[in-house]
């Protein structure tokens, strides 16, 4: 299912980047997930108590994301663009993000030049909104112009999740959300990535 829906974004971004100012792009990289805080509370099935969990702190997981985007290129030095795929998060929690991308070029879109990118979105986990997931990503690139609309960039971003996963129980693994109170989980990643653009 994956495989498929990778494939279509990918024909869709072929197809609508013949427009004028119009760029399709595929990115892949990989990411390290530098800080997380999270907090739980919940009744499990066990009757007589509530279960409450408070963690934070500086951590280390490696991650990799695959996204697809369209950007509209405009004002010579800026561009905009909505982005989706597949990105890893947490052990066992991967999310489709939807992210709209802003980029300003020191020089030009056009031409080899460092740029500044800003993304803020949601995303969908098990292809749904009940997470609540906000995504904000603050990035520094180079992109080198290879031939007419072919171009590459390479970046590293700081990026920051926070949602309302739920809770997995030692002994009754995932909790519904009628037994819980509350959950939060925020992370800190920083990623190292490639685009291709054409």
């Amino acid at each position: 299912m994956k495989r498929k829906l990778g494939i279509t974004l990918l024909f869709l971004c072929l197809s609508i980047s013949a427009w004028a100012g119009i760029t399709a792009s595929c990115s892949w990289g990989y990411g390290a997930q530098l800080y997380k805080a999270q907090a739980f509370s919940y009744t499990p099935n066990r009757v007589g108590y509530r279960v409450s969990e408070y963690a934070y702190g500086f951590t280390y997981l490696s991650t990799a994301y695959l996204n697809f985007a369209l950007s509209y290129e405009f004002a010579h030095k800026a561009s905009i663009g909505l982005k989706s795929g597949y990105k890893g998060i947490d052990q066992n929690y991967s999310i489709i993000p939807l992210e709209l991308e802003a980029r300003y070029y020191f020089k030009s879109y056009e031409e080899s030049s460092a740029f500044l990118s800003l993304e803020a979105g949601s995303a969908l986990h098990d292809l749904n909104f009940k997470d609540q997931i906000i995504l904000a990503s603050l990035g520094l690139g180079y992109r080198e112009h290879l031939y007419k609309s072919l171009s590459v960039d390479f970046f590293l971003k700081l990026d920051a999740f926070y949602g309302h996963p739920l809770p997995i129980d030692r002994y009754e693994g995932e909790i519904p959300r009628s037994q819980l109170y509350f959950s939060y989980v925020s992370c800190a990643f920083l990623n190292l990535g490639i685009q291709i653009n054409f």
